[in-house]
């Protein structure tokens, strides 16, 4: 003969009116059942781990005589019961994170301290004579020349000279006017080949060959070599004012 025990349904062999379980809940007896709540609890949490839905349940429990209220106060404890064991492995964690912080706070502690023990005393010692620390030695920074506007003219000239193919830069001088060129020239115009009154002409001319008579000055003027091909170099007079060569 199959039977129900009456407090969690399960089927039982004979006339038992209680599981096993049910049973040693209620003391082992049958008789005088105590529907306490933590015995009924303990059953709905068993239905529960076998699959039964919570609304199944409570309608089987109100079939076998139990009021709401009971089956409340029941669901209430298993909550209860589920945040205590919630709490209790925060509590556990939280301790757990506690400890793991320590442990790498006192690491930290003890590399700091054999850090600090290891410096050199030349670092650490405090100057005996003020009781201070000396600061360690800077080198002088070294201030770049400022360069005056005709010596930043003559660099970017002579840059502009030598991207030109020029090469053999000499005599280079800064000459502020007309007079100031043509006395350059009569003392370094090379005239190779020429007599000395071929020489003077084109000095003479120099200008108006040129077509420099109305140029910028201050100007820059060399004497230097342009390759024209692999076997001729030709010599001459270059000028470059701020705009450029000319």
């Amino acid at each position: 003969m199959v039977s129900q025990c009456r407090i969690c349904g399960t089927k039982t062999r004979g006339q038992r009116q209680l599981c096993p379980d049910c049973r040693n809940a209620n003391g082992g007896s049958s008789r005088n059942l105590k529907f306490d709540t933590p015995a009924l609890s303990e059953s709905i949490n068993r239905h529960l781990s076998k699959g039964y839905t919570l609304n199944s349940i409570n309608q089987s429990l109100l079939k076998r005589g139990y009021s709401k209220d009971e089956i409340q106060r029941a669901s209430e404890y298993i909550e209860e019961q589920y945040s205590f064991e919630v709490q209790d492995k925060k509590n556990k964690n939280k301790a757990k994170i506690i400890f793991i912080i320590a442990v790498i706070i006192m690491i930290g502690l003890i590399i700091g301290y054999s850090y600090y023990q290891n410096i050199p005393e030349q670092q650490t010692a405090p100057n005996s004579s003020q009781g201070i620390i000396s600061p360690p030695e800077q080198t002088p920074v070294q201030e770049q020349p400022v360069l005056s506007i005709e010596e930043q003219l003559k660099v970017s000239c002579i840059s502009a000279f030598t991207s030109s193919g020029l090469n053999n830069l000499r005599n280079t001088e800064i000459l502020e006017s007309k007079d100031d060129v043509t006395s350059w020239l009569n003392a370094n115009y090379i005239g190779t080949g020429l007599t000395a009154e071929q020489r003077q002409t084109n000095i003479n001319n120099f200008f108006i060959i040129k077509k420099y008579d109305n140029m910028e000055y201050p100007v820059v003027i060399v004497n230097g070599d342009k390759k024209i091909d692999a076997s001729m170099t030709e010599q001459g007079v270059y000028i470059c004012n701020s705009n450029g060569l000319i």
